[in-house]
Parts: structure tokens; sequence; C-alpha cells
């Protein structure tokens, strides 16, 4: 049941993707390189901010629990039973930064930004101008 669930998270963005008009697609396609990079540069200014990078990973966290049972042994009862459920957490570890590079890679995406901009607008625009379908 729980690795159904999980399916069943990892689908749902896809079925949503999938009821998404061409036009919206388009419109996302489009904006996906400037959204991209202005989170990149707000990472980055968060980093040198603290003076450090944050690695996040996502880990397993199993525990004990309680659920519902019907069958012990030969007879049917209906009971409380222990049970294993994984849960998932993120975890941030701080990493050491190069706050010199970091500087320079902020500023060159900063300079990239105007350009991306542009070209979503012109992406954009071209998006609208098609016929809904």
């Amino acid at each position: 049941m729980t690795k159904l669930r999980h399916l069943g998270a990892l689908a749902a963005p896809l079925l949503l993707l999938a009821c998404a008009t061409p036009q919206e697609r388009c419109l996302d396609s489009a904006r996906a390189n400037v959204t991209g990079l202005q989170t990149a540069i707000a990472i980055a200014e968060a980093n040198i901010a603290r003076g450090f990078a944050l690695d996040r990973q996502v880990v397993p966290q199993s525990r004990l629990t309680f659920c519902t049972g019907t069958g012990f042994g030969e007879r049917v009862r209906v009971g409380l039973n222990t049970c294993r459920e994984t849960r998932y957490r993120t975890v941030s570890t701080p990493v050491p930064l190069d706050i010199e590079a970091e500087q320079r890679k902020l500023e060159s995406m900063r300079e990239r930004l105007p350009t991306a901009i542009a070209e979503r607008d012109r992406a954009v625009a071209a998006c609208l101008a098609q016929v809904p379908g």
C-alpha cells in the first residue's frame, strides 16, 4: 500500500502536465530557463550571505507505529499490531564554500539574466500568438 501511495505521489505531477493545454506547456517551457536562473541566483546569494553552502539530501527514516490487522495465526481477529513505517526527511549539511568563486558565479548569472528574460519574453509572445487548440 505504501509503495502505491509513493507511486501515486510521483505520478500526480505527470498527470497534471498531461492535462495542460499545448499553450500552457509552451509557456511553461518558455519560462523555465529564467525561473531556474533566478533560483540559482537566490541560492548563490544565500550561500554568500551565510558563508557556506547547504547540501540537502532526502533520507529515509524508519519508525515503529501501530496499525490494524485481521490475520493473527489461523483465527481471524481484528486488533492492533505494530508495523514499520518509512518516512522521508530532508537533511541539510553545511559545505565549505569558496566565497570568491561563488561571487564570480553569481555575477555571471546576473549578467546572463537580462538576455534570458528577453528570450523568455519572445518565447512567451510566440506561445500567446498560437491559436489555442
